[in-house]
């Protein structure tokens, strides 16, 4: 008897035990994260979006001002002068180096993304195509947003002071859309002068496909993001002169802070193909890793297919 109870408690043991190690395996809909992730950040700061103010929007890059958001005219807009009278200002004349902005925005964050820091050389071009996913079953209000793009830093994440980036935008940021629907526009952001600038934005259909680019020609970068589903392709595209250097590559899905850590705020998965990119005129190959700054929740899961492709998951 007291061999059976001794077994007995053994068996109930292990069970348990195997329980908890396995909830991955018994439980429908909990994954674990990729071996191949990061953890999540102990120092995120999540900020209040709740009571956003008369004039503000939300962008790739947090909450700006209005006053802050230049929509692109046709005339190519030089990042360089910008930094250069931006510096003047601020030292009395004295041009100032360029000093390094941490690109981690105040309310949003890039949920899961994809990204190579080149070991050498510069990027002049990158591109790719993803198809509009499905719409989030759940209604966004005021400047709740979700943004899809690939882009180009001048410099890792953490310090660079540029980005550029082909952008497909879902929600209403207080500046333009106004609906729950979805948007292409070019966009792109100086963290040292505050300013942005964007091309006029186009609407899309859910199953679209999407094109977007960055190409280099004698430091003038064109910015493009083009819906090759419609027809005349129509597209919003800006142009920007800087002798800045690109060399990180990114592959993003992102959100505003104030939208609900909920699956029904999650588009549909958005898989990035044909992505290219090239260094000194030629083709170069990426070695993709994956992170996520904030915990993962519903099905998100960055996964670099190959060095062309990139599939951003959101649902099962």
């Amino acid at each position: 008897m007291e061999n059976k109870t001794t077994f007995s408690t053994i068996l109930t043991t292990l069970v348990v035990g195997f329980v908890l190690l396995s909830s991955t395996l018994i439980i429908p809909g909990v994954h674990a994260l990729p071996a191949n992730n990061n953890p999540p950040q102990s120092n995120m700061v999540v900020y209040d979006t709740s009571s956003i103010k008369p004039g503000q929007v939300m962008t790739p890059f947090g909450l700006t001002n209005a006053s802050n958001i230049h929509r692109y005219n046709g005339t190519v807009i030089n990042v360089d002068k910008l930094i250069a009278d931006y510096w003047a200002g601020v030292h009395s004349g004295k041009i100032q180096p360029i000093q390094p902005h941490k690109l981690s925005p105040p309310s949003t964050y890039w949920n899961e993304y994809a990204y190579w820091d080149k070991p050498s050389g510069v990027f002049n071009t990158f591109s790719g195509y993803w198809k509009v996913p499905s719409a989030p079953s759940s209604s966004y209000s005021s400047s709740q947003v979700a943004y899809l793009f690939i882009d180009l830093l001048n410099g890792p994440r953490s310090s660079a002071n540029i980005i550029i980036q082909p952008v497909l935008q879902y929600g209403y940021n207080g500046y333009y859309a106004g609906c729950n629907c979805w948007q292409i526009v070019a966009w792109m952001y100086v963290t040292t002068t505050g300013q942005y600038y964007i091309g006029t934005p186009v609407s899309v259909n859910v199953g679209d496909t999407i094109y977007g680019s960055l190409s280099d020609i004698s430091n003038t970068w064109t910015i493009a993001a083009q819906d090759q589903s419609k027809s005349g392709n129509p597209q919003s595209s800006e142009s920007v002169y800087t002798t800045s250097s690109f060399t990180e590559a990114d592959v993003t899905f992102e959100l505003s802070t104030n939208v609900p850590e909920t699956c029904s705020y999650l588009p549909g998965n958005t898989d990035f193909t044909s992505l290219t990119l090239s260094s000194g005129g030629s083709q170069v190959t990426p070695s993709w890793g994956t992170n996520h700054d904030v915990s993962l929740y519903c099905y998100e899961n960055p996964v670099a297919v190959s060095s062309s492709e990139v599939y951003l998951h959101t649902t099962s």
